[in-house]
């Protein structure tokens, strides 16, 4: 037993912070020995891949005061991999997509128009327009209720600026240009088809 907990210790102390530190990570690496159960000094090992993204943290780290991060950065769930077709076509986004409540929001001018919609922008009330034959949509930023053809539908994701790019939830505007959406979990890939 106190082998094993020589040997946390050894990678903990000596070969994590060698790898983290190849990686760019922070060299703010706070690492403690978790030892059946119970951490060193009673504070829990955490590291930040992006210290800009973290706007605050509050908690000591212990069991009973864990760390909680707050801020826009700690609703974002992902933000790795995802893929999206049209029609078996892959795009190409500018900022990658995430993932938000378990919605990706996508850069909203690289999917409308591939669904054959013309963008508008009103940036006094932060809202994008999308027009398709008879279909007007409407998304402001921050706002969780999108405009279709005058009726609200609610998101579980609100449209949102990153890097200077109005992201949408793709399903939501996909399904309003009657587009049918699916989700290819195994790939991490939106495909869409357009009717």
């Amino acid at each position: 037993m106190f082998s094993s907990f020589l040997t946390t210790f050894f990678i903990l102390y000596t070969i994590l912070p060698c790898f983290v530190y190849f990686l760019g990570v922070s060299p703010s690496l706070i690492l403690n020995v978790v030892y059946e159960g119970q951490f060193a000094d009673g504070v829990g090992p955490a590291f930040y891949l992006n210290e800009n993204a973290i706007e605050t943290m509050t908690g000591s780290g212990t069991l009973e005061d864990p760390y909680v991060l707050n801020g826009e950065s700690a609703n974002v769930l992902e933000t790795k991999s995802v893929t999206v077709t049209v029609d078996n076509k892959t795009l190409e986004f500018d900022v990658e997509p995430v993932i938000e409540n378990d919605r990706v929001l996508v850069p909203m001018r690289l999917i409308f128009e591939p669904l054959g919609a013309d963008v508008d922008w009103d940036d006094e009330t932060k809202t994008a327009i999308a027009t398709k034959d008879e279909t007007q949509v409407k998304l402001q930023i921050g706002n969780n209720e999108m405009q279709t053809n005058g009726k609200t539908v609610l998101l579980d994701a609100a449209p949102k600026l990153l890097n200077d790019r109005t992201l949408v939830p793709i399903r939501a505007v996909s399904e309003s240009l009657n587009a049918n959406v699916d989700w290819d979990v195994e790939n991490r890939q939106v495909v869409i088809t357009t009717k």
